[in-house]
C-alpha cells in the first residue's frame, strides 16, 4: 500500500524541526581537529558532542546519550570505544586505561595514541566516531603541532588534555557498529537498518534469503 504524499513529506521535512542546523567550511583537508576547530565559533564555551557521519551506530540508546550520561559521571573528555582485532589496530586511535582501571564501561584514561603498531599498543581499545569534548579542548588544538599529512590530529589534542591533567575517559558503548566509509560496511548499514523498521524488515528479510538460497557460497 502506497504512502500519501503529504506524509512523505512530513517524513521529508521532520529532520529539519529536530535542532536549530548551522553549517561552516573546512577550507583544506587539515585533518579532524582543524575541522573541530572550523566550529569553534558554533560551540565554544561548552562541552559538546562530536559525530563522524560514516560510522553508524545502532543501539537501543542512542550512544550519543550514553556519552552525555557518562559524563554526568565522569565530566570532561569522552571517547567512545570498542575491542578491535590487532591486525586493524593501526587503523584506529587506541586508549590506554588508566593504572588500576578495571573492566567497567567508563574507564579513565593514561594516554590515547594515533594509530599505533600493533605490537606498541597500549590496549585493544580503538576509538570509534562519537566523542564528548569538553570545552578546553580548543586550547589544546591550538598547541599541538601536525602530524602525517601535514594534518592537526584530534587524538593529539586529547593526550594534551591528559598531559594537562584533565579529565579524559573512554566509554564502552552498547550498540552496533557499521563503518560505512567501506563497500561491506555501507551494504551491512544498511541492511541492518531497514532490519529495525517495522515497514520493511519483513520484505528485506524474506529477499536476503532468496538470495543467499540462490547464492550458497
Amino acid at each position: 500500500m502506497g504512502r500519501n504524499p503529504s506524509d512523505l513529506v512530513g517524513l521529508t521535512e521532520a529532520p529539519a524541526r529536530l535542532a536549530r542546523f548551522s553549517a561552516v567550511r573546512q577550507p583544506r583537508p587539515r585533518g579532524i581537529a582543524d575541522a573541530v576547530r572550523c566550529a569553534r565559533p558554533l560551540v565554544e564555551g561548552a562541552p559538546f558532542a562530536l559525530l563522524f557521519p560514516d560510522d553508524l551506530l545502532l543501539a537501543e540508546t542512542p550512544v550519543t546519550a550514553q556519552l552525555i550520561s557518562a559524563y554526568d559521571c565522569a565530566p570532561g573528555s569522552i571517547v567512545a570505544v570498542q575491542e578491535v582485532a590487532e591486525a586493524d589496530i593501526p587503523q584506529y586511535g587506541i586508549v590506554a586505561p588508566a593504572p588500576g582501571a578495571g573492566g567497567e564501561r567508563l574507564t579513565p584514561l593514561a594516554g590515547i595514541v594515533e594509530k599505533p603498531d600493533a605490537a606498541a599498543a597500549p590496549s585493544h581499545l580503538g576509538v570509534v566516531g562519537r566523542y564528548i569534548l569538553s570545552e578546553t579542548i580548543f586550547e589544546h588544538i591550538e598547541r599541538i603541532k601536525p602530524g602525517k599529512n601535514s594534518e592537526l590530529q584530534l587524538t593529539d589534542a586529547l593526550a594534551s588534555q591528559l598531559a594537562a591533567g584533565e579529565s579524559v575517559s573512554a566509554y564502552r558503548y552498547e550498540g552496533d557498529r557499521y563503518d560505512t566509509g567501506r563497500p561491506a560496511g555501507f551494504i551491512l548499514a544498511g541492511v541492518a537498518a531497514a532490519l529495525e523498521r517495522p515497514d520493511l524488515r519483513d520484505t528485506v528479510r524474506q529477499r536476503l534469503e532468496e538470495l543467499l538460497a540462490r547464492r550458497p557460497n
